[in-house]
């Protein structure tokens, strides 16, 4: 039976901001709106974190994508679509952080906003 799947990838600000680091291995630019373009050209609905949720964020340059797509709940479709959406997303310095089935009623960023809120 299909399911919802969701991959959750964060792009962590202070890795890719040049001033808080000289490492080689981090010389990228973070750049999560390409990295939706590129999920959704091979097939994942990928919605980046809506910008009046910016203000939550610890560091100016941190975001989130929720990358959707259906599938059977299955641990190997599931970490075929993990390793998927990491190469894509890791080109751009996202990384994948959550991922699995989530229900049909599942809204995108809730648990995070909801989360964020209580600490401000």
């Amino acid at each position: 039976m299909a399911k919802k799947l969701m991959v959750l990838v964060v792009f962590g600000g202070g890795l890719g901001d040049p001033e808080s680091t000289s490492d080689p291995d981090r010389d990228f630019e973070l750049d999560p709106e390409a990295a939706a373009a590129e999920l959704r050209q091979v097939g994942y609905e990928a919605l980046v974190l809506p910008q009046k949720y910016s203000h939550l964020l610890a560091h100016p340059l941190d975001n989130f994508i929720e990358a959707h797509i259906d599938g059977p709940d299955d641990p190997k479709i599931i970490g075929a679509i993990l390793n998927e959406v990491e190469a894509i997303v890791g080109k751009y310095g996202g990384v994948c952080m959550e991922f699995g089935p989530v229900g049909q009623d599942h809204v995108p960023f809730a648990d995070f906003v909801k989360d964020a809120a209580r600490l401000i």
